[in-house]
């Protein structure tokens, strides 16, 4: 199916997209505060794609990091933990 609109005599692609996590990591390591002290910091780093769900375009979205907080509730990573978790 095709994507592109058409109107007149004007043609733009109007995609239908979704978000896809392609890759996942949690990096923990130490950091120091303004007095020198260190203290341990996690983060959550993901690759993501765009896919349309109509006609299966894809289009690389970039990296993003979040806190393990936000990242236990993003539903894209969730999605592709579930994938590529083997299961017991």
């Amino acid at each position: 199916m095709s994507c592109t609109q058409h109107f007149l005599n004007l043609e733009w692609p109007h995609h239908n997209w979704k978000r896809e996590v392609i890759h996942t990591d949690s990096l923990n390591f130490n950091e120091t505060d303004m007095w020198g002290r260190r203290y341990g910091v996690s983060h959550v780093l993901c690759h993501a794609r765009l896919v349309c769900q109509d006609c299966g375009a894809v289009k690389d979205d970039g990296d993003c990091g979040c806190e393990p907080e936000e990242g236990a509730r993003c539903k894209a990573r969730l999605e592709h933990l579930k994938q590529t978790t083997p299961e017991a």
